[in-house]
C-alpha cells in the first residue's frame, strides 16, 4: 500500500549539500525530509580528501569566488565545530622555486590569509618522505584535515533535532518526481510518496540525470572522476600540497580509533566522464603513484622499505558548470540555481553543488535565499518535533587494503594483496 507524506521541500541528496541545507531549512522551521540511500553520505562527501581549505590554495589559482566561499566556510567550521578537526596535523604548500613562494605568500596576504614562509631544513627533521627532495621552499597555512563524517553527524543530528526528517531509499536513481501544476508528488521505491512544493537536487555526480526528470532545461555540466589512493599507516604529520606540477600529489593525512594514514590525489589526472556510475580507475593510475611519490618525496623509498604501507584505490566524482574563468580554468564555487518544471514558468526545482565541502554551510544560506525567492514563505505554523538521525558513511580510508607499497630494484611499485601474498602490478 503507497503512503503518502507532505512536507515543504524534498532534498534529493543527504551528503554536506543535503544536509547543510536540511539544517538552514529546519533552522527557520520547514519541514523537509533528506532522501538518500542508507547510510547516507556514502559517495562524494566520504571520498573526498577530509580537507578544511582556507582560501589558500584558491587564491593562488586565482578563484575568488571559491576563496571567498572557504575562508567563510573554514572560519565557520573552526568556530563551531572544531572537534572535527584532526588534531596535530599542520598544512604546508611546497614550492621549487622562491620567487614562487614568495608570490603565494602575496596572494594569501592579499586576502588576510595567514601564511608564513619555514624552513625545509627542520620540516625534513620531522617528514621522512622528504629526503633529499629538491622541493626547497615551504609555506605554512591555516588548511587542515577534518573527518567529514563526523561533521556530517553534527550538521544532521542538529537538522533532525529541529524537524528534519531522513527517508532511506533503496536508490536514488528510482526516484520519480510528477507535477501537478501546484506540488510536486516524488515516487520512491513504489511504496512511498512525497508531496512537495519544491525539490532539491543536492545529489552530486546524479544531478544531470535527476534534473532531467524535473526540468526540460539542461544546463551544461562538466562531471569528472578524481581517483584517490589511501595509504594505511605511518606515512606523514603534516599536509603537503605542491602547485602548478602535473602528477604532483597531494597529501592529506587522517588519524583515528580506526588508524592513521594518508590520502593522496595526484593534480592534473581527472577524468572528464559522461555516466554517473563510472567509477573505474584510470590505467596506469597506481603507476602513475608510485613514480609521482618517488619524484616529488624522495624519501618515500627509504619509508616505504622500514614500514608495512597498505594503500587501497577508489574514484570521488566531482560536478561543475561547463564555464571556464578569465584564466582558463573552472571555478569550484557553488552552483546554485532553479529551475520550472516543464513547461510552467513557477521555478520550483533547485540544484545545489557546493562545490568544496568546506564551502557547504555557507553556500547552503544563499540557497535557502533562492528557495524563498522562488516559493515565497514556507515556514511551518507548528514547530516540528526531533525526528531520528540517521548513522552517516564512515570515510573511505579504512577498506580492507588492496595493494603493498614496496621497492623492488631502485623502483616504488604497488603489489595487489593476494591471500597474504603480493605479487607485482
Amino acid at each position: 500500500m503507497m503512503t503518502k507524506q507532505h512536507t515543504s521541500i524534498a532534498i534529493i541528496g543527504g551528503g554536506c549539500a543535503g544536509w547543510s541545507l536540511a539544517l538552514e531549512l529546519a533552522q527557520r522551521s520547514v519541514s523537509c525530509i533528506v532522501i538518500d540511500q542508507n547510510p547516507p553520505a556514502a559517495f562524494a562527501s566520504t571520498r573526498n580528501q577530509g580537507w578544511l581549505q582556507s582560501g589558500a590554495l584558491y587564491a593562488m589559482l586565482e578563484d575568488p569566488v571559491t576563496l571567498d566561499f572557504c575562508q567563510r566556510g573554514h572560519h565557520l567550521i573552526r568556530s563551531q565545530f572544531a572537534d572535527v578537526i584532526r588534531p596535530g596535523i599542520p598544512g604546508y604548500f611546497l614550492f621549487y622555486r622562491r620567487e614562487d613562494l614568495e608570490q603565494a605568500v602575496e596572494q594569501c596576504h592579499r586576502y588576510n590569509i595567514a601564511a608564513r614562509s619555514v624552513s625545509m631544513q627542520e620540516l625534513r627533521k620531522h617528514e621522512t618522505i622528504l629526503g633529499k627532495s629538491r622541493l626547497a621552499y615551504a609555506l605554512q597555512v591555516p588548511d587542515v584535515p577534518l573527518d567529514t563524517s563526523k561533521l556530517l553527524q553534527k550538521v544532521a543530528h542538529m537538522a533532525c533535532q529541529k524537524g528534519a526528517q531522513f527517508y532511506p531509499a533503496e536508490d536514488l536513481t528510482t526516484f520519480s518526481p510528477q507535477w501537478d501544476g501546484k506540488k510536486w508528488h516524488i515516487m520512491l521505491d513504489h511504496e512511498h510518496e512525497i508531496v512537495c512544493k519544491g525539490i532539491a537536487l543536492t545529489c552530486g555526480a546524479y544531478i544531470p540525470e535527476a534534473l532531467a526528470k524535473c526540468s526540460p532545461v539542461q544546463p551544461h555540466f562538466k562531471r569528472t572522476k578524481h581517483p584517490v589512493l589511501v595509504l594505511q599507516g605511518d606515512v606523514a604529520n603534516s599536509m603537503f600540497m605542491i602547485l602548478h606540477q602535473p602528477h604532483s600529489p597531494q597529501l592529506i593525512p587522517f588519524n583515528g580509533p580506526l588508524g592513521r594514514g594518508v590520502t593522496i590525489c595526484l593534480s592534473h589526472v581527472e577524468e572528464e566522464i559522461r555516466d554517473y556510475r563510472d567509477k573505474q580507475l584510470p590505467p596506469l593510475y597506481l603507476e602513475q603513484c608510485a613514480e609521482a611519490l618517488a619524484d616529488f618525496y624522495e624519501g618515500f623509498k627509504t619509508a616505504a622499505i622500514h614500514n608495512q604501507y597498505r594503500a587501497y584505490a577508489y574514484v570521488c566524482q566531482k560536478l561543475s558548470l561547463d564555464t571556464k574563468m578569465s584564466n582558463d580554468r573552472y571555478s569550484r564555487g557553488p552552483v546554485i540555481q532553479s529551475y520550472s518544471p516543464f513547461d510552467e514558468m513557477w521555478q520550483s526545482v533547485f540544484v545545489f553543488y557546493p562545490g568544496k565541502f568546506t564551502s557547504a554551510l555557507i553556500a547552503a544560506a544563499d540557497c535557502m535565499r533562492l528557495l524563498e525567492a522562488s516559493l515565497g514563505d514556507l515556514a511551518e505554523c507548528k514547530r516540528q518535533s526531533p525526528r531520528r538521525t540517521p548513522t552517516m558513511a564512515l570515510q573511505q580510508y579504512y577498506h580492507q587494503p588492496q595493494y603493498a607499497l614496496t621497492v623492488r630494484g631502485e623502483r616504488l611499485i604497488f603489489e595487489p594483496v593476494l591471500s597474504g601474498k603480493t605479487s607485482e602490478v
